[in-house]
């Protein structure tokens, strides 16, 4: 705990007064708090929180404490192992400063035991009492209203002036983080993220830079009649397995606004860069059975490798501002 402080010695009337700054340090050790709340919160209130009302960082807390019908502080347990002596620092006259550390020393060093024990008692019952009086839950959330269409530089784009657009700040903030995480670029210019893919690929995998699906991904059987035949056709892919996902090249942009168009966003992406392909290798399975006419049963093995692909996807979307920000949690 630091705290700057004015000492002013003064010993007669006649004496000029002399004023000291110093800085007072007191160290606590094994400081340990545990705390208990009792909060009743509405789920049918929780559930009609707006996502338009959670657009601004300020407004999300509120919204939330809204749907709390109940909340108290039920336990605050409190302790402290040891208090150190005080240390000083700042003082032009060391005269001040003796008398100011011994007498500061001698009172800690007093009243250091009272203090340690009286915590506990002091925390569970005075700061408790105070807490649970200024906690009061606030229904206040505001919603606000919309009736046209979501223009995406607006909701995505933070202003060059800073200030909060009409979509508020929390999805321009964390639009800009995403975008400034797979910007960032490794020395031979491959985006930094690959290596993060090759972290997450191998918590799943144990291969680095692998994901591993192995089993049925998806199947399917339907029956068709054909001239009086009845074919029961089914389709399978299986023991999925999607290698070098870390060979993401520079050209890299996700969900970024189109100049001149509100409603377009543009994604471009390249991968396959680099010394190994991106690999994606499955099995097949293409069955038919006809009336004992037809008796198709092929499996295969689907090995692809790609190198250098430059992947553009332009989205067009029109979508009403009020359907989306009014959607509830």
């Amino acid at each position: 705990l630091d705290l700057d402080a004015l000492f002013r010695p003064q010993s007669s009337d006649s004496d000029p007064t002399v004023l000291e700054n110093f800085t007072f340090s007191l160290q606590f050790e094994d400081i340990n708090v545990e705390s208990a709340i009792f909060m009743a919160i509405s789920t049918e209130e929780f559930e009609n929180i707006s996502f338009g009302s959670l657009l601004w960082i300020n407004n999300i807390l509120p919204c939330i404490l809204a749907t709390v019908e109940n909340a108290k502080f039920t336990q605050l347990v409190a302790s402290v192992g040891n208090i150190m002596p005080p240390e000083y620092s700042g003082f032009d006259d060391q005269a001040a400063e003796r008398i100011i550390s011994d007498a500061s020393s001698a009172f800690v060093s007093m009243y250091k035991k009272s203090v340690i024990n009286a915590l506990p008692g002091f925390a569970q019952n005075d700061v408790l009492t105070r807490l649970n009086s200024l906690f009061k839950p606030d229904k206040q959330c505001f919603t606000p209203t919309y009736s046209g269409l979501v223009d995406f530089h607006e909701l995505l784009i933070s202003r060059d002036d800073h200030s909060i657009g009409r979509y508020g700040d929390v999805v321009p903030t964390i639009y800009g983080m995403f975008q400034e995480s797979i910007s960032e670029t490794k020395s031979d210019g491959t985006p930094a993220f690959n290596d993060l893919l090759s972290k997450v690929a191998e918590l799943q995998s144990n291969e680095n830079g692998t994901l591993i699906f192995p089993g049925d991904i998806f199947r399917t059987n339907s029956t068709l009649e054909l001239d009086n035949i009845i074919l029961e056709l089914g389709v399978a892919l299986s023991d999925l397995r999607v290698s070098n996902l870390n060979t993401f090249g520079s050209t890299l942009k996700v969900f970024q606004p189109v100049d001149g168009a509100t409603n377009a966003l543009n994604n471009t992406v390249t991968f396959g860069v680099g010394p190994d392909p991106f690999e994606i290798t499955a099995t097949i399975l293409i069955e038919a059975n006809g009336d004992g006419l037809l008796d198709i049963y092929n499996e295969v093995t689907l090995d692809l490798r790609i190198r250098d692909l430059n992947l553009a996807l332009d989205v067009l979307a029109d979508i009403k501002e009020h359907a989306l920000f009014n959607l509830p949690l």
